[in-house]
């Protein structure tokens, strides 16, 4: 008989127990509980054994279990699905089995949405899907062929949202910048090699492709974050070629607790850095110490303008993509949203940088933005859009996409279960997206018009690659 190890859990009274699972003599699996009185080397130490469901026997010649994988759900429901010696099939749901097959299967895989069976050998081999939202109605006959599913990439379904082994990556020219660890690494695509690493004493936390030159916009070098809150400069003086990018002298020291922070997505211009501390000055009293900065060229400035009341250390600064002349960074705070504009040094020193921002609009009590589960707070904006900022904006978040009426000063539309991990706006009117799978929709990679989205009411998309898609 088989044991397969099995995590702990808690039981309809809180009360912690460990999950084990045997194999039965007619190869099947018996989930059971085991309980403990009392602490393992306590004088009276006890437990108690119990049986989740009874086990149905069935009419088979040995035929041992060789992989066995499960997973539960947010409603603690499990799902198993194992592979026999056979090289058939059995579907477990919540703990009893619910379906088999005889079917020559090579290898089989579980995330937490659905349940896959590769049919033959090789990459190129066919794979099939069960979705686990069947409940009950798990079963072969339901399956179907996964052409976007690369089977080697399941466990890293279940992870992605846990584990974020690349940091981020950008592309300049013909080189390829990954972030990963304590370590940038660069490859040329001309050359199709890795050409050059870049370690740095803390691992990072934000990499991002910046303006390098105020005179000449196009000009980019990549700046990182790491976690020790230094920023540092990766620049060329021929960034055509891959080897002769190199890491700067200089670092910049942000001062107090990075609350969070948020790139210039429209010029690449500013790494806006939100802190908290180890303020100077009375500004630094007044707002409760908490304050906004840009990172721009080589130094980090303190923004000025910025009302106090948004200046807490649960706002959320997202900069905005929009056809306005000027930078523009959303502050969102509770139910409060405040759009803020760059005011430009136009009667200053030839070369003076302004650092100073004004108030375009605020609207309160937007109630309808989605919030954690768990938490009273926003489910974290990371991307605004707007074609005409008098008329709205489109708001996206990792779970919905959301379309604000300026002149009603409310949400007129929510788009829900759009699992949007990545996004990258093309203009103020297209935007291209990686999403998880959602309940109509494959996960990939997917381009949105956003005129029509805002027009048709309807989030119709163009999918451009589907793909197994990670944070």
């Amino acid at each position: 008989m088989n044991k397969f190890g099995g995590p702990a859990r808690e039981d309809s009274k809180s009360e912690p127990f460990i999950l084990v699972v045997l194999e039965s003599r007619d190869n099947q699996l018996d989930f059971n509980s085991l309980h403990l009185k009392s602490p393992p080397g306590a004088r009276d130490f006890g437990f108690t054994f119990k049986q989740y469901r009874e086990v149905v026997p069935r009419n088979i010649k040995y035929d041992p279990i060789i992989k066995f994988e499960c997973v539960f759900d947010d409603s603690q429901f499990n799902y198993a699905i194992v592979l026999r010696k056979s090289r058939a099939v059995d579907l477990y749901w919540n703990m009893q089995r619910v379906d088999a097959s005889s079917a020559n299967v090579e290898d089989i895989g579980i995330s937490f949405d659905t349940m896959y069976t590769k049919m033959g050998k090789g990459l190129d081999a066919e794979v099939r899907s069960i979705p686990v939202s069947l409940g009950t109605k798990i079963g072969f006959d339901n399956s179907e062929v996964d052409k976007h599913v690369r089977f080697p990439c399941i466990y890293y379904q279940n992870i992605k949202n846990h584990i974020k082994i690349y940091k981020s990556y950008s592309l300049i020219r013909s080189t390829l910048f990954v972030a990963h660890g304590k370590t940038v690494s660069l490859y040329s695509v001309v050359g199709g090699e890795w050409a050059k690493h870049i370690t740095f004493e803390s691992d990072i936390k934000y990499m991002f492709r910046k303006t390098s030159s105020e005179d000449n916009p196009d000009d980019f070098e990549i700046g990182v974050l790491l976690k020790n809150n230094t920023l540092h400069r990766i620049n060329s003086t021929t960034p055509r070629i891959t080897t002769t990018w190199e890491l700067q002298d200089a670092e910049v020291k942000i001062e107090g607790k990075l609350l969070h922070a948020d790139l210039d997505v429209e010029d690449n211009k500013y790494m806006f850095i939100f802190t908290q501390g180890n303020g100077q000055g009375p500004r630094a009293t007044a707002t409760g110490d908490c304050r906004l900065s840009a990172f721009y060229l080589e130094g980090l400035y303190t923004i000025d303008g910025i009302k106090p009341d948004d200046l807490d250390p649960s706002t959320r600064f997202v900069s905005l993509f929009s056809p306005a002349d000027n930078t523009q960074i959303l502050a969102i705070r509770d139910t409060t949203i405040t759009l803020y504009e760059h005011v430009p040094d136009e009667d200053g020193d030839e070369g003076a940088i302004s650092h100073q921002y004004k108030k375009i609009f605020r609207f309160e009590n937007l109630d309808a933005i989605h919030k954690e589960e768990d938490e009273q707070r926003f489910n974290p904006i990371h991307g605004v859009v707007s074609r005409d900022i008098e008329s709205e904006l489109f708001l996206i978040d990792k779970t919905c996409f959301y379309v604000v009426d300026i002149k009603e000063g409310n949400i007129k539309k929510i788009y829900e279960d759009q699992n949007c991990v990545g996004l990258y706006f093309l203009d103020n009117q297209y935007c291209y997206t990686l999403q998880h799978k959602q309940a109509n929709k494959s996960a990939g990679f997917r381009l949105y018009d956003i005129l029509n989205v805002i027009e048709k009411e309807s989030d119709n998309s163009y999918t451009m690659a589907s793909a197994q898609v990670g944070i």
